[in-house]
């Protein structure tokens, strides 16, 4: 059953410090402003749902209590680095696949730029968040948005989900990661069966965050044809060398997204070794030109991305 909106946070919060945030001009430190021990106060009074708007307008209902539903409600988007470079790679007319989802917001804010000619497609085994997720679609009145309410990984079927209370952005496959977590079983579709007809010939991008399984996709997913970019989170890679492997047996190029507080720039990468230094990585599918060999900005990247043309399918 749903919760209505908590007329908390109080006035300062709603009126003030909110729109004051939404235009947070930097790339970094929202993450520890979210965990700000004046903020964590306003946690105890406002224990029911609020609801956070994106930079594009679009509402979302979300517990304030929850660490990623508080970075929405506070600064209208998630990470900024992930979304301002998805942004400035990202056109119009093409596919992008938002998987491990969470609350929708980077496939929301990346549909004004595929546009209607455009398909976004969200991933989200977590049944909670496909709720709040199909709500926000109701209200945004955005038919390109779809959301597939399953894992992706490279089975199918059903599996155990890991959830921590107060943090649906660390949900897992990999197993029990914190005391506090609790297990649910979920769908789960292979998505070398899902993926191939939602592109349908098209060019498509990808953010992937599934926290700790990602090599459970991302041989697959870049041997598809028509990729041009792909985000993902690299912390929690066992092993390096396999994506490194992947990625050139593709004919690929890796980046490092740095955190600076003031800009992202792309750090090419020259081998696996360099991989765990970064949060998250691009793997670009670039055309002619000179080897990039110093650090980028994202719009440098984006003029020279070109679809790419896959492997057999015997090769994944």
């Amino acid at each position: 059953m749903n919760t209505p909106p908590s007329a908390y946070p109080g006035f300062f919060f709603r009126r003030i410090l909110v729109p004051l945030l939404h235009r947070y001009p930097f790339s970094g430190g929202i993450l520890r402003l979210a965990n700000f021990q004046w903020i964590f106060r306003e946690i105890d009074r406002s224990p029911s749902d609020v609801i956070a708007r994106l930079r594009n307008g679009v509402p979302i209902r979300v517990r304030f209590g929850d660490f990623d539903g508080r970075v929405l409600y506070l600064f209208g988007r998630p990470d900024p680095r992930v979304v301002d470079l998805l942004l400035a790679l990202a056109k119009p007319g093409e596919v992008f696949f938002d998987i491990g989802a969470n609350h929708g917001a980077v496939g929301f804010l990346i549909s004004d730029r595929v546009g209607p000619g455009g398909a976004v497609h969200l991933f989200e085994p977590q049944p909670g968040l496909c709720a709040r997720i199909r709500e926000a679609q109701q209200a945004s009145s955005r038919p390109w948005i779809e959301l597939h309410e399953c894992g992706l990984l490279d089975e199918e079927g059903e599996l155990e989900l890991w959830e921590t209370p107060g943090h649906t952005g660390v949900a897992t496959f990999a197993g029990k990661q914190a005391e506090d977590a609790f297990a649910v079983r979920v769908p789960v579709r292979d998505l070398r069966k899902q993926l191939p007809p939602l592109v349908k010939g098209r060019s498509w991008g990808a953010k992937v965050d599934v926290e700790g399984v990602e090599m459970r996709l991302l041989p697959a997913l870049l041997s598809m044809p028509g990729m041009r970019y792909l985000v993902s989170e690299s912390s929690h890679l066992d092993d390096p060398g396999l994506l490194w492997k992947v990625v050139r047996q593709n004919g690929h190029v890796l980046f490092g997204v740095s955190r600076s507080v003031l800009a992202s720039r792309l750090i090419p990468l020259a081998g696996p070794a360099e991989i765990p230094k970064f949060e998250d990585v691009l793997i670009a599918h670039l055309g002619e030109g000179p080897a990039i060999t110093r650090p980028v900005a994202a719009r440098q990247i984006a003029s020279r991305l070109v679809p790419s043309r896959g492997r057999p399918a015997a090769a994944l």
